[in-house]
């Protein structure tokens, strides 16, 4: 299989762009993983802080009055920290997919 200088180059710098890729996804897969279990455990821990798990005693109603009273700090926490958690998946994709279709966009270009 004779290659000349230039097509060997090319599949050379091919190759190692696979390899850049895979590192890169090996290591944003880690971060990720981190980071999801990190807000996971900083919620349960708030949560059992709060109080959140287990019944309430007093027999408070579970409707839009509920959050007046002051137990409901909890509640409103949690509810807080699952909308940024959520905003945080959301950039994530919306970078992932950027990431991908710029890495489609330099495959189309090599060929």
């Amino acid at each position: 299989m004779n290659l000349s200088v230039e097509e060997t180059a090319k599949e050379v710098r091919k190759r190692i762009l696979i390899i850049e890729r895979k590192k890169k996804a090996k290591k944003m897969s880690a971060i990720y993983g981190s980071a999801s279990a990190f807000v996971f455990s900083l919620m349960v821990i708030v949560m059992q802080k709060l109080g959140v798990f287990g019944a309430e005693e007093g027999g408070e109603s579970v409707y839009g009055s509920f959050l007046l009273s002051k137990e409901a700090g909890g509640y409103i926490l949690v509810g807080v920290i699952c909308f940024v958690l959520a905003v945080i998946i959301t950039l994530i994709c919306v970078n992932r997919r950027k990431t991908r279709s710029e890495d489609l966009e330099s495959n189309k270009e090599d060929h």
